[in-house]
């Protein structure tokens, strides 16, 4: 049994990791926002095709992007 916790301890787990990329969005009604997001984790797709990207947004939650609608992203240094 202890080393079942070892291996649940190890598991990362969505939102725990720091803010990998500050993201610059404009949304469906035209509003530009900016996120801070952790390493996206789930495509979106459309059809069959990838359209975006699903990621933690800290102070937010989980949130889709789609790739048009970004304007900007820059990695953050550590």
């Amino acid at each position: 049994m202890n080393a079942l916790l070892k291996e649940e301890q190890q598991l990362p787990v969505i939102g725990e990791e720091l803010p990998r990329y500050v993201l610059t969005y404009r949304n469906a009604k035209g509003e530009v926002k900016t996120h801070k997001i952790g390493t996206p984790f789930d495509p979106v797709t459309n059809k069959g095709v990838k359209v975006g990207f699903v990621a933690y947004s800290f102070g937010k939650g989980i949130r889709s992007f789609r790739n048009d609608r970004i304007v900007s992203c820059q990695e953050l240094t550590p």
